[in-house]
């Protein structure tokens, strides 16, 4: 890469300036002397350009100090002390992204897209309605972005190829929980699953756990998609049997969200490494499909092949399938599966909500290591 070094905020801003944006990736070190520090930059450039790639570096550790540079428009966010092959490796994927999005802009590039009173702006990454701006974090308007740009069947292609591209760059895919349409029938996990059995993503997925040894997990919804897919319990993209694992509506016909107690049933994945068989952790859980039925003879190779991942316990650690423990009905009080070779774990309980301020009046270990595993599982 070729190189322009600033000694202070005001003078990175300058030299952006004299450039004419002509920046691909930002290196800004937080506490960087003058009077604006890295922050303030960060939020600078990300109002004069929504495409140039911005990583924070500081040796400050505390989750919102990060969660605060990432609202404001950075990519990525590196803690010191680290190592030059790290920081060169997270440039380069930070630099993949903007390449993908100049490719993008040079084919066919619209600066603004309107849609009834809204009006996405690609070029500052801006949403207003009737006018009046609406706040967005990077996040956010990402989503946004591929609301408003796949209106079409061309469109949706496009987004596809784009979706592959991405797979091909990562080592884990992960696939969260989130409502769609009352989350029934079936939930976000039908739509999230009909993306994935397109030929080109379900090829990519496979490339990623097979031909890269990658990871998926799926919590909730992800959960959902995972099994209607069929990377849980099998390991690949399969139509779904009659008797096939399936999640479906709670005992109680109607929505829960609440606190449960989860045990750890198998240490043969590596989203597990780092705790044992036996361990308990508390877990919120938040959803209206989400008991784990099977037929029985696929039920029984599940848990011959040590597949069951983690099961709702009561408070002496005993599996149940009786309310509020089991708060979905469960078989077997079943929460979480994982693939034969243990690389995809399916779960139903929110284990990423995991936060120093939360469940202060709930007592329990909440912190399973999950995201922690994966990672290291990489070295």
């Amino acid at each position: 890469y070729d190189t322009l070094e600033a000694g202070s905020g005001d003078e990175a801003l300058r030299i952006y300036e004299r450039e004419n944006g002509n920046i691909d990736v930002a290196l800004l070190d937080i506490m960087m002397p003058g009077e604006l520090d890295g922050l303030a930059v960060c939020r600078r450039l990300r109002e004069k350009s929504g495409s140039i790639g911005i990583i924070l570096l500081t040796a400050r550790t505390q989750e919102m100090d990060k969660v605060s540079g990432l609202m404001m428009g950075a990519d990525d966010y590196v803690t010191k002390p680290f190592s030059p092959s790290e920081l060169v490796a997270r440039v380069d994927a930070v630099y993949r992204r903007v390449a993908l999005e100049q490719t993008r802009s040079e084919n066919n590039f619209k600066e603004e897209i309107r849609s009834g009173e809204f009006v996405l702006n690609l070029r500052n990454r801006s949403l207003t309605k009737a006018g009046k701006p609406i706040e967005l974090t990077q996040v956010e308007f990402q989503l946004m972005e591929y609301f408003f740009c796949n209106p079409t069947a061309e469109a949706i292609e496009r987004s596809i190829a784009e979706m592959k591209e991405h797979i091909h760059r990562c080592q884990i895919f992960v696939l969260s929980g989130g409502f769609s349409s009352g989350d029934e029938p079936d939930g976000s996990g039908k739509f999230i699953a009909t993306t994935f059995r397109n030929p080109a993503i379900a090829e990519a997925v496979m490339e990623l756990l097979y031909g890269r040894d990658g990871l998926a997990l799926g919590i909730c919804n992800g959960f959902q998609a995972l099994i209607k897919l069929g990377l849980v319990p099998y390991g690949d993209v399969r139509e779904q049997l009659a008797d096939a694992p399936t999640l479906t509506f709670n005992n109680i016909s109607r929505h829960v969200s609440t606190m449960v107690r989860v045990r750890v049933a198998t240490d043969r994945s590596p989203w597990l490494s780092s705790v044992k068989v036996g361990d308990v952790f508390s877990v919120p859980v938040s959803h209206g499909e989400g008991r784990f039925v099977s037929g029985g003879a696929e039920l029984d190779k599940l848990i011959a092949a040590g597949q069951v991942a983690t099961q709702y316990v009561d408070f002496d650690g005993n599996a149940t399938m009786e309310s509020p423990f089991n708060p979905n009905g469960s078989m077997y009080g079943i929460e979480g599966i994982i693939s034969p070779d243990g690389r995809v774990l399916g779960k139903m309980g929110h284990a990423e909500r995991l936060d120093s301020d939360l469940y202060r009046n709930v007592e329990g270990n909440y912190d399973m290591k999950l995201f922690e595993s994966g990672v290291k599982y990489f070295g």
